[in-house]
Order: structure tokens, then C-alpha cells, then sequence
């Protein structure tokens, strides 16, 4: 957190109006605020556990990065609350071990850290220079969430479902592709303001061709009826560091920047009560658009019953896919050694040292 964010929420928690204008919901609440028992019953035990949580991961900085993220989640509405403050809290009840059950969420700091860093094991070894590109494929200027609600417009799966289909049908013109769903919240106020994307980094021996891509986008995209622009962004990844940069990056969305933008904003027109409105239909329209019914047996019921899972955000193709005879990554035993994290460990250290040695030599030449 910035200096400037620090500050301005010192100056939040010290403003008893605004606070209450807000309902209580805003992130500097904690359970040391003299409000706090002005809170309903869920949210004071929601944030005493989120804060047990922080406190017993203090030691790891992954745990305690979006500390103010996941009180907004939680002060407005999150639907996978519970789960996400048992993350790495209670034994799994999955395993005989002693280990402790993880979350798996998208928005945990901690589990994305982890997919990242699986991700990176992975992968890694498959560096070769020429091979690798970066492919950023977003929406040109976002969605309004107000259009999610609308018949017929398009839902956050349909437009993920619609880029992954692009990718599939593009991945037999490469050797191979790994990819995950982002989302990018641009604003809260005045309007709630969305960028669905996806990261994917595609592996081809060959020059991948963006014409091809355009044209594999053109067709779904009309196909669809989609009237939001794609935006897809392909260019080679830069060096052999920032590949490993790429692999690593699987973040938790970033709630604090919009929040704290439209916090000021809606307080300059004194309408903060239609902001934080606005904040918790974002969350309970997220809970629809990123989760998918499937049919499971319920050991409770003893019985098959419909369930609500979250999305799974990664897809992978050609071979980068498990499934493939000449698959480039690494088997989850094999990652997992510590002599194997050693190596990555080095070899990014290595790589990042060379970048570095690399962008001072051409800050020289400039000089």
C-alpha cells in the first residue's frame, strides 16, 4: 500500500459521519475501530476471523498484501466469504495429513501466490529464446455491469468463453498455449466499469500470426453478437526474466484502487450511500458470473444435487496440456522437489541479474 492510500484512510476511519453514511461497510473498519460493534453480527465475525487469519500468516507477505481487498469483499457481500477466511486456517478434511485446507480462490493473495509459483515450476524449464510470446487479450474501455443485467447482453462467461474459443481455434497454428481469466475492475462510481481479459502465454516455434488471430477473433466475435471491441495484444516476451514474470503472474483482483478512487469521488457529491450500493451489486452480480452449476453426489443427502462451483479460470492447449505426448511440463512430482525450486530459484535470479546487467549496458549506449 502507497503512502498516499495510508493516509487517506487514517483520515476515513477518523471521520465518524462518513462512516456512518457509508453504512459501516468501508475497508479501514478493522476490529479495533470504535464502530466495530455497530456492525452486524456476520461482518464483526468476518473480519475477527480475516484479522485472526492475517495474524497468524503475519511472517508471509502474500497474507497480508490485500488485507484491505478482502475487507471490502467481506463488509459488501462476497459470496465465497467463509471459505476465503478458513484458507490455510483448519485441517483439510481430504487428506490424512496435517495439512491445511486452501481456498483455491481467485481472490486469496495467498492461493494465486501459490498458482503462480506452481505455474513458474511448471513451466520454467521450457525457456527458449524466440519461442515464447505474450498474449494479453482484453475489452477496449471495459463493461458497465448494467449491461450483465440486460436481456441478451453479455454475461462475463459468455465474453471468457468467447476469447477462449479464439484461443482454441488459434492454438493448432502453435506448438502450445497456457492461459488464465483475469478481471480488471476500472472503476465503482460512477458507473460499475469491468475489463474481462485473459493473460496467455503461447508457446510456437514458428512467428505466431496476428492476422490469423484477427480473423479467429472477427468470426466469434460476430458470431456472438458481441458489441464490446476486443483488444488482443501479442507481442515476444522480452527476455528469458521476463518469462518467468509472465508464468509468476496470477494476482487476486485489485478492490482497493476502484474503492478508493469512488470513495472520493462519491464523497465530493455526497452521495456515498448510491457508491457503496453500487459496490455490493457489483458483488452479488460476481457471485452469478463466476460460478457454474454442476451435478454432485451430497454425502449429506445421499443424493445427486446441483451445486454452485466456482469457474475454473486456467485452460491450456497443445503441449503445454498435461494430456499430450510431448508435454513441456514439468510433472507435479517433479516440481514439487526442492532441488527443482533450488533451480528456478537460481535460474531467476540468474536471469534477473542478466536484465539488469543488460538494461544498464543500453542506458549507456543512450548516454
Amino acid at each position: 500500500m502507497t503512502f498516499e492510500q495510508i493516509t487517506t484512510f487514517e483520515q476515513f476511519s477518523g471521520t465518524d459521519a462518513e462512516i456512518l453514511q457509508s453504512r459501516l461497510y468501508h475497508p479501514a473498519l478493522s476490529t479495533e475501530h470504535r464502530f466495530f460493534k455497530r456492525l452486524p453480527v456476520p461482518q464483526q465475525y468476518w473480519l475477527e476471523a480475516l484479522e485472526k487469519q492475517s495474524n497468524r500468516w503475519q511472517h508471509k507477505v502474500y497474507f497480508k498484501d490485500n488485507l484491505n481487498d478482502r475487507r471490502i469483499a467481506l463488509l459488501n457481500g462476497y459470496h465465497q466469504a467463509q471459505r476465503l477466511i478458513n484458507c490455510m486456517m483448519n485441517r483439510s478434511p481430504y487428506t490424512k495429513s496435517k495439512a491445511l485446507a486452501r481456498c483455491n480462490l481467485r481472490e486469496c493473495p495467498f492461493c494465486t501466490y501459490l498458482k503462480g509459483q506452481d505455474m513458474l515450476k511448471k513451466y520454467g524449464p521450457a525457456w527458449e529464446p524466440g519461442v515464447w510470446h505474450k498474449l494479453v487479450f482484453s475489452i477496449r474501455g471495459g463493461v458497465p455491469l448494467s449491461t450483465f443485467s440486460i436481456n441478451g447482453g453479455p454475461g462475463l462467461p459468455k465474453i471468457w468463453d468467447t476469447m477462449r474459443n479464439c484461443i482454441r481455434e488459434f492454438a493448432p497454428a502453435c506448438d502450445g498455449i497456457v492461459g488464465w481469466e483475469e478481471l480488471f475492475v476500472y472503476s465503482f462510481w460512477p458507473v460499475v466499469r469491468l475489463t474481462p481479459h485473459v493473460h496467455v502465454l503461447v508457446r510456437s516455434i514458428s512467428e505466431p500470426d496476428p492476422v490469423l488471430l484477427a480473423r479467429i477473433i472477427a468470426e466469434h466475435w460476430r458470431r456472438e453478437k458481441l458489441i464490446c471491441m476486443p483488444d488482443p495484444q501479442l507481442a515476444p516476451m522480452k527476455s528469458e526474466a521476463h518469462f518467468y514474470e509472465c508464468l509468476e503472474y496470477v494476482k487476486p483482483i485489485d478492490l482497493l484502487t476502484p474503492y478508493n478512487t469512488g470513495f472520493r469521488q462519491a464523497k465530493a457529491t455526497g452521495q456515498l450511500e448510491e457508491f457503496h450500493q453500487d459496490v455490493r451489486e457489483f458483488f452479488g452480480a460476481y457471485a452469478d458470473q463466476t460460478s457454474v452449476y454442476q451435478v454432485r453426489w451430497g454425502r449429506r443427502l445421499r443424493a445427486h444435487c446441483s451445486s454452485a462451483v466456482t469457474r475454473c479460470p486456467y485452460f491450456y492447449f497443445g503441449d503445454c496440456h498435461g494430456s499430450s505426448g510431448d508435454s513441456i511440463g514439468l510433472d507435479k512430482e517433479s516440481r514439487q522437489t526442492l532441488e527443482h525450486q533450488e533451480l528456478m530459484r537460481a535460474r531467476q535470479q540468474k536471469a534477473q541479474e542478466q536484465e539488469e546487467a543488460d538494461n544498464e549496458d543500453d542506458g549507456k549506449k543512450h548516454d
